[in-house]
């Protein structure tokens, strides 16, 4: 990407508002989110907290792409070359892409496990939520809960 397409997409700023009755997690929250970190012990927020993450979020550039993904792939099939997807930017694939390529050459046959060590790893919890329907009332009960605005 050059100087002049980074300047076209230019950091953005986002600011959060997590709001909710007391004792509900609302720091917990935005601690474990911008520092990583979980305290166990309760001590209770007088005012309010600020928080600062930087994210960085995934811009596939696909639509500026002129060569869609399907046709390489048929033409390196057809050719019998080896395609890789990577950023240079982002450093996505780059090391595998690479260990690919001399493995190859080389004539090495790579297992799951080798190949899956150079990959990020990106962890998430499983969440079971219930499929039951959820009915609600004209005046619900009050209840502890927060809100992400």
């Amino acid at each position: 990407m050059s100087d002049s397409e980074e300047e076209e997409s230019p950091d953005r700023q986002l600011k959060l508002v997590v709001l909710g009755d007391g004792t509900t997690g609302k720091t917990s929250l935005a601690t474990r989110f911008a520092q990583e970190t979980f305290g166990k012990q309760y001590k209770q927020t007088i005012g309010l907290d600020f928080f600062l993450k930087r994210i960085i979020l995934p811009v596939d550039l696909e639509h500026m792409r002129t060569v869609k993904v399907d046709k390489h792939q048929r033409f390196c099939q057809e050719n019998n070359f080896s395609s890789h997807f990577v950023s240079a930017k982002t450093g996505d694939s780059v090391f595998l892409c690479f260990q690919r390529i001399a493995a190859d050459i080389l004539g090495i046959k790579l297992n799951k496990a080798e190949l899956e060590q150079s990959q990020r790893v990106v962890k998430a919890d499983i969440v079971n939520y219930s499929q039951e329907p959820v009915t609600r009332t004209v005046n619900p009960p009050r209840s502890s809960m927060c809100a992400v605005q």
